[in-house]
């Protein structure tokens, strides 16, 4: 992977990063470099950092120091809003006088006193 320093600054709305690079001389054939925003973009996601949508992007090559660093911002992600939700009532069971024991209830007859006259 490409060897970029990174700092990162956040704020409410916004997530500033300045990217640096080491300088190398293109006259000695060292190795040339660029770095645009999905290489910022990867390491941000390696240093587990979300980010949203990119505002202002830049783009790093090694062979000038005035290149050699470079600013990027981007939106902070945007996280969806949890939506209200109303709690299930539970259902309450009582037993009605259930006696453990079957119980079989007799009437008794009452003697029915009629007076004759």
């Amino acid at each position: 992977m490409k060897r970029i320093n990174i700092e990162v600054a956040r704020t409410n709305s916004q997530v500033t990063v300045i990217a640096r690079i080491k300088e190398q001389c293109a006259k000695k054939n060292k190795d040339i470099m660029f770095c645009t925003t999905g290489d910022i973009i990867a390491k941000l996601g390696e240093m587990e950092i979300a980010v949203g949508r990119c505002l202002q992007e830049s783009t790093l090559c090694n062979t000038r120091p005035q290149t050699c660093v470079g600013t990027w911002i981007f939106e902070n992600p945007v996280v969806p809003k949890k939506t209200a939700r109303r709690k299930k009532q539970k259902k309450s069971h009582i037993s009605l006088d259930k006696s453990s024991k079957n119980v079989i209830i007799e009437e008794e007859e009452t003697e029915v006193n009629t007076n004759s006259e």
